[in-house]
């Protein structure tokens, strides 16, 4: 079970009709979580994109009062807790809200917040309460003295010391500060920042569960749920099937025997390294603390939204041998060389350098489609594990295909881009269709995707 919040609108304890959120901790289901989207209380690093992401959703316009927008009572809300405050940051930030906004089910007009306002100064109409609405309405202290003195002309005012000798709370009533109308609105409330109650829907379930996505498709798995065996998977969820990518690193003898041991245990395909696995399996799992789940990379970005699960492998060299693609002429080469691929391929090379790199992406997208039955000849009974370099590892092989082409490592990057499953298993049965032939090309020409690291052959 998951530790999660439960939020809810609840009557302000003083003032009638306003509604504070309230909130709870309840624990859900890994299965229920994933599916609704349904934040977790604890999801290291992610609080910047979750507060980014409330703060947006409670400022957006829909949700802000314009008879109280007019009225400069819906100010922007910024929370002050940040990835620096201990303790649960989640929990802060709701108070915030809890503390400073009002929610209230329609629009109020100003005759009506006034009147409101005034109700809840009667309940409280004592000396350090008139104390302080006089104050706000005089700075200047003979100013102070001419308006108190103009309601009771036989007090004595020497100095702001004299104030508390008095009785002010039976010399001067609510109405005596009737052209004050703002100042008695100002100290009627708690707070003056309004909001539509229609807010908590939008970052709720139906069941009032915080969820600001329908669904949480990626985390991480760490399996054993302790001990020095025990390996990490970026793990994505479709459907009722959680494909899981290992991260191999220096010890990659030791955690390939654990990756191999995870998908013989609970794989539902033949996969030796990647395995779809049963959500209702990962969540026994989790459950009998077998394997451990969390969330390491949890956002509600846009950009996210959109990301590959990212897994990785790191080199062991001396005991494996591995394939890398080298590097290929970008939007910042020099002129010169771009010229002599196009030269190459019969096409113009005169022109701006924008001109030039346009024609460059042309010939790249041109050449790719040429190549495709070539490659996929090449590699249709080969797969590969993505693995990290470092600046010390050397050596690789290059792939034996597109030898006399001379944009082979543009065009192979190109390929295992479009055919690398969850950023680690290149697998031509799984293309990702995130990018167009097109769009891809011009991507990686304009450094805006890249594919680093190296690759060894798939067991």
């Amino acid at each position: 079970m998951f530790s999660v919040y439960r939020l809810s609108l609840r009557s302000d304890k003083k003032v009638s009709g306003f509604k504070r959120l309230s909130f709870i901790k309840a624990e859900v289901p890994l299965s229920k979580l994933l599916k609704e989207g349904i934040h977790p209380a604890y999801s290291f690093g992610s609080y910047k994109y979750l507060k980014d992401k409330l703060t947006e959703t409670i400022n957006q316009e829909k949700f802000i009062p314009p008879e109280l927008k007019q009225l400069d009572y819906t100010k922007e809300f910024s929370s002050y807790v940040n990835d620096y405050t201990e303790n649960d940051k989640l929990k802060l930030f709701l108070e915030e809200i809890k503390a400073v906004i009002y929610f209230i089910d329609s629009d109020i007009r100003f005759p009506d917040l006034l009147e409101i306002a005034k109700e809840q100064l009667k309940k409280d109409w004592g000396h350090y309460k008139v104390k302080e609405i006089l104050k706000a309405c005089y700075s200047d202290f003979n100013d102070l003295r001419t308006f108190v003195k103009s309601k009771a002309p036989e007090v004595k005012m020497v100095g702001y010391e004299s104030i508390d000798n008095m009785h002010l709370e039976k010399i001067l009533k609510i109405e005596d500060f009737s052209a004050f109308e703002k100042i008695l609105i100002l100290h009627g409330f708690e707070t003056i920042n309004f909001r539509y109650a229609d807010y908590l829907k939008s970052i709720t379930t139906p069941e009032g569960y915080l969820s600001l996505k329908p669904g949480i498709a990626e985390f991480q798995l760490k399996y054993p749920f302790s001990g020095d065996k025990s390996i990490t998977y970026n793990c994505r969820l479709t459907g009722d099937i959680v494909r899981c990518y290992p991260e191999l690193d220096e010890f990659s003898e030791r955690k390939r025997q654990t990756a191999k041991e995870f998908s013989k245990l609970y794989a539902v395909n033949s996969e030796k390294y990647c395995p779809a696995v049963q959500l209702s399996k990962i969540e026994e799992l989790q459950e009998q603390k077998i394997a451990y789940i969390y969330f390491g990379n949890l956002s509600y970005t846009e950009v996210a939204e959109e990301s590959m699960t990212k897994s990785q492998a790191s080199l062991k060299k001396e005991s494996v041998r591995f394939y890398k693609i080298d590097k290929f002429l970008l939007e910042s080469a020099p002129n010169k060389k771009l010229q002599e691929i196009l030269k190459h391929f019969g096409d113009k090379i005169s022109g701006r350098k924008e001109e030039i790199v346009e024609r460059y992406t042309g010939v790249a997208i041109k050449e790719y489609n040429k190549a495709l039955s070539e490659l996929d000849k090449c590699f249709a009974d080969k797969k590969f594990i993505k693995v990290s370099l470092y600046s010390h590892d050397e050596g690789g092989q290059e792939f034996e295909v597109l030898k006399e082409n001379p944009i082979k490592n543009l065009l192979l990057t190109m390929y295992f881009i479009k055919h690398l499953r969850g950023n680690i298993v290149f697998d031509i049965g799984y293309e990702n269709d995130t990018y167009s032939a097109k769009d891809l090309a011009k991507a990686l020409i304009d450094r805006k995707v890249s594919l680093d690291g190296g690759f060894v052959g798939g067991e």
